[in-house]
């Protein structure tokens, strides 16, 4: 079977498709580059803190117009927001703008009002877990859980009865 070297790391691979993809840049030649390679320079681009607030922008952007919500968001002022951010903005713990996967110490942008949009007078940069809490419960589901903690910890009597609203 014939072999070839990829011109980023060096190594010798079989040259299927199951290793290679062929790099054509813009008026170039074809560069032989193997998967391995493509994908690392893939989660490279795709982890840096602008290209992820370039994508939230993008995203949310479609989903405001989708959706008829006002949008006045930025790249550059949201990426000065995450930066200026240490704490998150909801539970006042240490938040981390670097941090991959599903860490509940994670950002995200938050539209405290949601029906008001995403736009900069709306939006909040709080904590993964925060954000789990906040975004299926209503107000109401929220004191009730506040409730129930505060009488099982024995901060208020049981006159207020857990699971009412």
């Amino acid at each position: 079977m014939k072999e070839a070297v990829c011109l980023e790391c060096g190594h010798v691979f079989p040259w299927t498709k199951k290793y290679w993809n062929m790099v054509t840049p813009k008026g170039g030649r074809s560069h032989k580059i193997c998967r391995n390679c493509i994908n690392r320079h893939r989660r490279e681009k795709n982890s840096s803190l602008e290209n992820k607030v370039a994508n939230l922008v993008s995203v949310h952007r479609y989903q405001c117009k989708k959706k008829d919500l006002p949008f006045d968001l930025d790249k550059k002022w949201l990426l000065e927001k995450i930066k200026n951010t240490t704490k998150c903005e909801c539970c006042g713990k240490p938040i981390y703008i670097n941090i991959n996967g599903n860490s509940d110490k994670k950002w995200q942008l938050d539209k405290v009002e949601p029906s008001k949009g995403y736009i900069k007078s709306n939006i909040a940069i709080i904590c993964r877990r925060c954000n789990r809490i906040k975004s299926s419960a209503t107000i109401n589901d929220i004191l009730m859980i506040t409730k129930y903690v505060l009488q099982f910890r024995g901060v208020i009597g049981d006159s207020a009865e857990p699971g009412t609203r």
